[in-house]
């Protein structure tokens, strides 16, 4: 459904991810990333683990390796990082 000049859908993600407290400050995440093409038949995989810690200011920083494994990489490696603010 939706408008026909909308791009077909031709791909579907599925993320599981864990997230553990590691004391009061600081989480750690773990997940991997199945993106698989209907169009190409193929799944790349893409697996990641996310440190972080909470600031006395109230500012999350984060960072997060990830690297794409398996038959059909759809990448190499990379490194993501976030500011969170909580309140």
């Amino acid at each position: 459904t939706g408008d026909d000049r909308r791009p077909p859908v031709h791909f579907m993600l599925v993320t599981p991810t864990f997230i553990r407290t590691l004391g009061d400050r600081s989480w750690l995440l773990l997940d991997s990333e199945t993106k698989t093409d209907w169009r190409s038949r193929r799944t790349g995989v893409k697996s990641g683990a996310q440190f972080g810690r909470l600031l006395p200011s109230g500012i999350g920083l984060w960072i997060k390796p990830e690297v794409w494994w398996g038959r059909d990489q759809s990448g190499d490696w990379n490194v993501k990082t976030g500011i969170v603010w909580y309140r």
